[in-house]
């Protein structure tokens, strides 16, 4: 042991220790590593304390506020006291090559905080169960790092076996600072909780961020093979709030966490960057397999030189904020964008979302910008979960390059599937136009002169003339809309002046400055929808609006279609957004209200199908605007009555809200209700048939029994009045409250079970009272 002038320095040679008695060694041990160093020791937190080597070889060097660990062994294992390092002071590691390794273990009930430099020219790994903060103005230049409030044992570590567990507590790694490693190296940051505030940044390598409790990594050298979380944690988190920069390399932010609980997050609102300079784009990851992933950030693997690189973001719930910006752009050819799933589901390994939203004015790009093929585009959520809902507003484009190439390829799939807002471009300048798959039909966007018969059109003293014919071509192959836009010498009118006619599953959307006229047949007989969007909300004309079963359609708020529309043929027909239909439904279909908007019938409509209440609202708004003796199906939302309505038959588990006017139910057949009937209107029971309301049901108006039998088994409203008639019959499975009884018909109270009236004026009952309950 020699003593500086400026600090210590000893030496622990494991090896050569063997030649001495174990007491000899005994005494060397503690007398060279417990026993505090002279200028070594002071309680300092603006270095690290304490080195207790436990295996391995190095020497200690202090000089001023530098300390310098030369390790003389491949591997050296050293537990601190503690590893702090204070603004303006040094620790350096100086090992034999870069891919020899240091393992820290920090011993301490105190998180660690670097605000000075950390240096190695190999592999640093630095583990303190409560936290390890890079505070802001640090910095680290390092061959590789590993930080980790995760243990790792000794055993594992000399074996090559890096698997991090957590041992008791686990705090936080925060980085506000800046970390580099050397080209090729990792720079891995590993905690049940991970935060960058800061600059990580390599060549040629990977960065990880991993949330788990249990995390296993393969490393070659310096260079991370691959991983796992064997374990997940609850309140797993990642967040990145700065920059995270690995030219020609890979990034990775992963967390997991406890299955049941499904609450790991990552979020990205700053920059991750795997650009190609010398190759093509590198690789990101973002997977938070049982969690959300939040980006309202950059993510981009560009490429100036070759391809553009990959991409892929899973998780349960995705969401990528407004103004998100993705893109795989590449010189020669445009790379990969995964964002909940694979093409059509074909790599089974690729976690599939439930959920994926892809706000508006978010834009991702998988573009070729010089010479090549434009890329591949994937946003999805599982098509078999019926829960599953893929939302994408933002812009998508798969172009090819500006000098050749043809156009890539974008998929935009889910059980249930938003893209009302979304613009779609895999154009090709010199090549062919690629393809927009919309999960199960394939739709391939046409080349030439016809692929801009969507453009948006300014009011000009003529009219721009779209041909028919080049309509309908594109509706078989895509979506088309048909805008117009004031501001010319005309008011931006659509007018059908031919009659439109597609078997397609494209949506048609016209999208008007002020009116849209229908003066001739729109026929969708595929399972495509209109859509009609007029700014001014007034859709006229003399034409017919065919609609066959499967097609849907669409309007704005507040927007009156006055053309009539014929239901053309049996099966479902959606009605969604927010419209008034005053013109006459009629034909053989069922009318089926979707979405969460509200649409009123107050036309004369004469269809012979079902009336479906999926969800939003449905709302009659007077006696003829629904057939007499349809069908409510009420799946969902509300059936919103406001006038006097007969029902051949009901039943679903939605709502019905019986504003104004009386509803009557003709069934001939026994039939149940789920749903909730509410409003302050009547509800009357007619038809031979049995008819069982399952809940609690609100409505004050007057139940009438007016034939058959009325079975509760939920409640009916305390105030409602009761009126059963001659011949008819009223069952009580529950306990109940009306306001009044009145009638000569039979009511059916079962043992155990009270029928209690809230009557405050004179009411008579004249029928039979069966049963052993009480009323």
């Amino acid at each position: 042991m020699t003593t500086l002038e400026h600090g210590c320095c000893f030496h622990i040679n494991f090896k050569n220790m063997r030649k001495f008695p174990k007491i000899i060694t005994r005494v060397l041990f503690l007398g060279l590593v417990c026993v505090p160093v002279s200028g070594f020791a002071e309680k300092n937190t603006n270095l690290p304390q304490n080195p207790n080597v436990v295996s391995g070889s190095a020497n200690f060097n202090k000089d001023g506020n530098k300390l310098t660990i030369n390790q003389n062994s491949d591997k050296l294992i050293t537990n601190w006291s503690s590893f702090n390092i204070g603004k303006e002071n040094k620790v350096e590691f100086k090992q034999p090559n870069i891919t020899s390794t240091a393992l820290n273990r920090v011993n301490s009930n105190d998180p660690t905080h670097i605000y000075g430099s950390l240096k190695s020219n190999g592999k640093i790994i630095l583990i303190n169960p409560n936290g390890v903060l890079f505070k802001d103005g640090a910095r680290v230049d390092v061959g590789s790092i590993i930080a980790s409030t995760l243990n790792l044992k000794d055993k594992d570590f000399i074996n090559d076996k890096y698997v991090f567990e957590k041992n008791g507590f686990s705090g936080v790694v925060n980085n506000q600072g800046d970390i580099k490693a050397l080209e090729g190296g990792t720079i891995a940051i590993i905690a049940p909780q991970v935060e960058n505030k800061g600059e990580i940044e390599t060549t040629n390598g990977t960065v990880a961020l991993i949330s788990g409790e249990k995390v296993k990594l393969s490393l070659n050298g310096n260079s991370l093979i691959q991983y796992s979380i064997e374990r997940g944690v609850l309140n797993a988190l990642i967040d990145n709030k700065q920059a995270l920069k690995v030219d020609d390399g890979t990034i990775i932010l992963s967390a997991k966490g406890v299955k049941e609980v499904k609450n790991a997050v990552i979020k990205n609102s700053g920059s991750l960057r795997a650009d190609g300079i010398t190759k093509k784009g590198g690789k990101i990851y973002l997977s938070a397999s049982n969690g959300k992933v939040l980006n309202s950030g950059v993510i981009a693997a560009n490429s100036q030189q070759n391809q553009g690189g990959s991409i892929r973001v899973t998780a349960e719930n995705i969401q990528i904020d407004e103004n998100s910006k993705i893109s795989t752009v590449g010189k020669k050819s445009g790379g990969l964008i995964e964002i909940g799933g694979s093409w059509q589901n074909s790599n089974k390994e690729v976690f599939q979302a439930t959920k994926t939203t892809i706000a508006e004015g978010t834009i991702l790009d998988a573009s070729a910008f010089d010479m090549g093929d434009g890329g591949e585009i994937v946003v999805w959520s599982d098509i078999h979960n019926s829960n599953s809902k893929t939302t994408v507003k933002g812009t998508l484009k798969a172009e090819g390059g500006k000098i050749k190439g043809n156009g890539g390829r974008i998929e935009t799939s889910g059980r249930a599937l938003d893209i009302d807002e979304i613009t779609i471009s895999t154009k090709s300048t010199d090549g062919v136009d690629g393809q927009w798959l919309i999960d199960p039909y394939n739709i391939t966007i046409s080349s030439g002169s016809d692929t801009n018969i969507s453009g948006s059109f300014s009011a000009s003293d003529n009219d721009a003339v779209i041909n028919v014919g080049t309509l309908e071509t594109a509706l078989s192959s895509s979506n088309v809309t048909v805008t117009t836009a004031g501001g010319g010498f005309q008011s931006g009118d659509i007018t059908v002046d031919a009659a439109i006619t597609s078997s397609s599953s494209n949506d048609l959307t016209l999208d008007a400055d002020r009116h849209i006229y229908i003066n001739q047949n729109i026929t969708r007989s595929g399972s495509g929808g209109l859509i009609l969007e007029p700014d001014s909300n007034n859709v006229y004309g003399s034409g017919t609006i065919n609609l066959a079963a499967g097609s849907s359609i669409s309007t704005s708020t507040g927007t009156t279609v006055s053309p009539n529309i014929n239901l053309s043929s049996s099966g479902d027909v959606e009605f969604t957004g927010n419209g008034t239909y005053s013109g006459s439904i009629s034909g053989s279909g069922n009318l089926n209200k979707t979405g969460s908007g509200t649409v009123i019938l107050s036309g004369s409509n004469s269809y012979t199908g079902s009336t479906k209440v999926d969800a939003g609202t449905l709302r009659v708004s007077s006696t003829n605007s629904v057939p007499s003796n349809h069908t409510l199906i009420s799946n969902g939302g509300t059936y919103d009555v406001n006038s006097n309505v007969e029902l051949a038959g009901l039943s679903g588990s939605g709502g019905i809200s019986i504003q104004s006017g009386t509803l009557t139910l003709n069934n001939s057949s026994n039939q149940s209700f789920s749903g909730i009937i509410s409003g302050s209107g009547g509800f009357t029971k007619n038809g031979s048939g049995s008819f069982t309301l399952l809940n609690n049901n609100t409505h004050t108006g007057t139940t009438t029994i007016s034939a058959g039998e009325l079975i509760v088994k939920g409640t009916l409203s305390d105030n409602t009045n009761v009126s059963i008639a001659s011949g008819s019959t009223y069952t009580l499975d529950n306990d109940d409250t009306v306001g009044s009884l009145s009638g000569a018909g039979t009511i059916v109270v079962p043992s155990g079970m009270t029928l209690t009236t809230n009557a405050t004026s004179n009411s008579t009952f004249s029928g039979n009272l069966s049963g052993d309950g009480a009323l």
